[in-house]
């Protein structure tokens, strides 16, 4: 064989085997132990339980049905959770203004944008009386974390084999959930892109911040 045909070959070698090193390190660099990343399903759902308090921001898109026709709506969306009780904010340019709706243990609040303030006995019954959509927001607080619902009933899939603290999808009391996008925080894989629907009710939800141990800040509702 010809030198030059030799050092040809062996230098497509040396160039594929550095391409294999390179991927290598790429995928395995999500799991290094360093990093304290959850290398199972069961592991990781255990620290989404564990989550006592935690909040996030971004932005949400619904589409709806209303008066016969489709209505899309645009908000930000602000959520604020402790234990079993939460502050959740819609505002923003989506033509309806401002709505914040709170949980705890005695009672579920709404405050529309005139500064009217009702109660309910839930936080979905609530929302869809006083801002005609509804949404499955018990469900969510688990759902946005990217676990199911314990104890009911669901279906699930991964991104990949290997990385199986991902969903990919999930179906669970009536709802299919996407997961398109996750982040990596504090050692934990989180959502950041969320497409929900019901068949009616289309969701996109889009977290551009999240803070698992913030400080537990009740909203201040605001007065007309």
């Amino acid at each position: 064989m010809p030198a030059y045909l030799f050092q040809r070959q062996y230098f497509v070698i040396f160039l594929l085997l550095l391409l294999l090193v390179n991927l290598f390190q790429c995928q395995s660099s999500r799991l290094l132990p360093g990093q304290n990343l959850p290398e199972t399903w069961q592991e990781h759902q255990l620290r989404m339980l564990e989550f006592s308090q935690w909040q996030l921001s971004g932005k949400i898109g619904i589409t709806y049905p209303h008066e016969g026709k489709r209505k899309g709506v645009t908000a930000r969306f602000d959520w604020q959770q402790q234990r079993d009780n939460f502050v959740m904010v819609l505002s923003g340019p989506m033509g309806v203004g401002r709505f914040t709706l709170e949980r705890n243990a005695k009672t579920t609040l709404i405050t529309n944008p005139h500064g009217e303030q009702f109660h309910g006995r839930s936080p979905e019954d609530l929302f869809y009386r006083h801002a005609g959509m509804n949404l499955p927001l018990s469900d969510l607080a688990w759902w946005i974390r990217g676990i199911p619902v314990p104890e009911k009933l669901h279906q699930k899939t991964f991104h990949t084999e290997i990385f199986l603290t991902q969903l990919a999808s999930l179906e669970q009391s009536s709802w299919r959930i996407e997961y398109l996008h996750y982040h990596e925080v504090n050692g934990n894989f989180l959502p950041q892109k969320i497409k929900l629907s019901d068949g009616s009710v289309n969701v996109t939800l889009i977290i551009n911040e999240w803070n698992v141990e913030p400080i537990f800040k009740k909203v201040q509702k605001e007065k007309a």
